[in-house]
């Protein structure tokens, strides 16, 4: 930082507050990086819809669906921002209308390894009125009597994954897509592995990025992540089509694009709204970066990714002063701390 004479108040988004500081009068202030304001929020529900029926890479999902058929619906967890009370009724309608009977379709929540859902949580994160009807079921990373084995990747990842998902007819996921540390972006297959996969699948998945060269993927091609490329091979050795429904948000998390259709040829298609949205050029690197990891802080593990995001701002020899709310503490680190068999 160089010589500056006026004091500089700045704030960021800390929870649900706001959390307000000045600098030191002798910084100078190289920028501010904040999300880009590109694209309108989608406002109505016909905009929802339009997305639904505009799918790509795969037919719509009420031509998709069919009578008899068993639905499994997944849902991301309150980890991640995404409105799934919103999105929610326009597939439950086009379920409806392709011949789906409620009681056919059974909604999962995507917990992975963190902490279970409760179902006051469920309720509120879908909207009690969608959930009528609908089976719900709780994921269980560790019992191997809700799990059935799949394969393995050609990168050694033994695939165990939600017995219920793998017997369906037809796979509803709905995701975010935001950038992500390790994984480049979220969405896509992650609702599945590790979202409803068993611990040894997501420990083996997760440590083929825990090297210097790779551990730090946010936002960098997927093409040449190892890890989102086995989670990837992973989820598609799935019998049952999975039809994506991934939103894309705004720094105030306003739903502004949903990508539906093919996990992989829609998510890209977000992908690259995403990083649009994300990205920011810095004028230099600097000797301080003030980092808040809002709407990211729901604890410390989740928080981790302001500094991920953002540490490529910072010069070596630097300091990063990371915000981050934890509401829920200090979150789940712990991946193979417990062994799960095979067989």
């Amino acid at each position: 930082m160089r010589n500056q004479a006026p004091e500089q108040l700045l704030s960021m988004p800390w929870g649900g507050e706001t959390l307000s500081f000045s600098l030191p009068e002798t910084w100078q202030l190289l920028g501010r990086m904040e999300p880009a304001t590109i694209v309108q929020p989608l406002a109505t529900r016909q905009e929802i819809e339009r997305g639904l029926a505009n799918p790509i890479g795969l037919p719509r999902l009420s031509e998709m669906a069919k009578p008899g058929m068993k639905i499994a619906l997944i849902i991301d967890d309150h980890s991640r921002p995404t409105p799934v009370a919103r999105i929610l009724p326009a597939i439950l309608e086009a379920l409806v209308r392709a011949g789906v009977e409620k009681s056919q379709i059974t909604l999962i929540p995507a917990t992975a390894i963190h902490v279970p859902m409760t179902n006051a949580e469920v309720l509120q994160r879908v909207g009690d009125p969608n959930l009528h009807g609908i089976r719900g079921e709780a994921h269980a990373c560790d019992d191997p009597q809700k799990l059935v084995f799949l394969g393995t990747t050609s990168r050694g990842t033994p695939v165990l994954v939600n017995k219920t998902v793998a017997g369906s007819d037809l796979v509803v996921s709905i995701g975010c897509i935001e950038p992500h540390l390790i994984a480049s972006y979220g969405g896509s297959y992650k609702n599945l592995v590790p979202g409803l996969a068993g611990r040894a699948t997501t420990a083996h998945n997760h440590s083929l990025n825990c090297a210097p060269a790779t551990f730090n993927s946010v936002g960098q091609p997927i093409e040449k992540n190892p890890m989102r490329l086995d989670l990837e091979e992973a989820a598609a050795l799935l019998k049952p089509p999975v039809f994506i429904v991934n939103a894309v948000l705004n720094a105030h998390l306003e739903l502004v694009r949903l990508v539906c259709g093919h996990p992989i040829q829609a998510h890209r298609e977000g992908v690259r709204t995403s990083a649009e949205i994300y990205g920011a050029a810095i004028p230099a690197m600097a000797d301080v970066v003030i980092s808040s990891s809002f709407p990211m802080d729901i604890d410390l593990r989740q928080g981790v990714k302001a500094l991920g995001n953002t540490i490529r701002a910072v010069r070596p020899g630097g300091v990063m002063i990371i915000c981050i709310r934890a509401e829920r503490g200090v979150g789940v680190f712990g991946l193979a701390n417990r062994k799960l068999p095979l067989g």
